[in-house]
């Protein structure tokens, strides 16, 4: 059986979609099951990343952990994915397919989470559970509040100046980490979970406009202007501090790295930023 974690967040809707048009037996971890309002899905377990013996009793008959990050702070964070794992080994899980991050592969990263991938990679190698590593770009989809703003407004406002990121939809993750778990033969690798072309904000901003009809400028503030806006946006203080941190990354070319891994577990092509700003900007017409 597939178990899935995280499965209330965006991506693991996704994967449980997945999973149920392909009639596979499976279950969905959530930390709070009485309020599940997510995609229905008949088999909802009780799961909570501080609680060992409440996944413990989860993970039992489960041969395929798909491993997403909770939302919390990076010391929260590691403490809780060795949890994760060392549950899954109490239950004899067979394979574990985790979510990491590209920065792992970036010494000098600033951004905070890099650390708890870095670790959580370590400590599964170190567990001996077999398993997969799927590094993910940064998501698409993180821009798009800001981008539907941007189509109000006439602004778009960020840190990152030059720096290019080789961006990645969610829909595409989701879609990768589900074939894997269902296809053994894409098992026991590491992958990079990028797009084949890498854009600046600047392209991004260009390339709404150009979709829109509607001039938009995009506008650079330093890294702690961009921190205080995202706070005022209510997002909570770790994240906006790891956000505006991660400007450094995305001027170092941390974000800049291609791949077809993806694409090649798939069989087809990913969505490409023209398609995803398209279809944003017809579902917020009015603007």
């Amino acid at each position: 059986m597939i178990f899935v974690t995280g499965a209330s967040g965006d991506v693991g809707q996704k994967i449980i979609k997945i999973l149920s048009n392909e009639n596979k037996l499976f279950a969905a971890g959530v930390r709070y099951p009485d309020k599940y309002q997510g995609i229905p899905c008949e088999n909802i377990k009780y799961f909570d990343y501080n609680n060992i013996q409440v996944m413990v009793k989860a993970l039992v008959d489960v041969d395929t952990l798909i491993f997403i990050s909770g939302n919390c702070d990076t010391t929260e964070r590691i403490l809780q994915h060795r949890n994760i794992i060392d549950a899954a080994n109490i239950a004899g899980v067979s394979h574990i397919i985790y979510l990491s991050f590209v920065t792992v592969l970036a010494l000098e990263s600033r951004f905070s989470f890099t650390r708890q991938h870095i670790d959580t990679e370590s400590y599964l190698l170190q567990s001996g559970i077999s398993h997969t590593i799927a590094r993910c770009n940064w998501y698409l989809d993180n821009l798009s509040s800001a981008l539907i703003n941007s189509l109000q407004t006439g602004i778009y406002i960020d840190a990152a100046k030059k720096g290019k990121i080789s961006f990645i939809t969610k829909d595409d993750v989701a879609a990768g980490l589900a074939k894997i778990a269902l296809n053994p033969q894409w098992q026991q690798r590491s992958y990079l979970f990028s797009s084949d072309k890498s854009y600046s904000l600047q392209d991004i901003v260009n390339c709404i406009s150009h979709k829109s009809g509607k001039v938009i400028i995009y506008r650079p503030i330093t890294e702690q202007d961009y921190e205080v806006a995202l706070s005022q946006s209510g997002m909570p203080n770790y994240l906006s501090n790891a956000i505006a941190a991660n400007t450094f990354d995305i001027e170092n070319d941390n974000y800049d790295i291609n791949s077809n891994d993806l694409k090649n577990i798939l069989g087809r092509d990913l969505n490409t930023i023209e398609n995803y700003i398209e279809n944003l900007c017809n579902s917020n017409l009015v603007y």
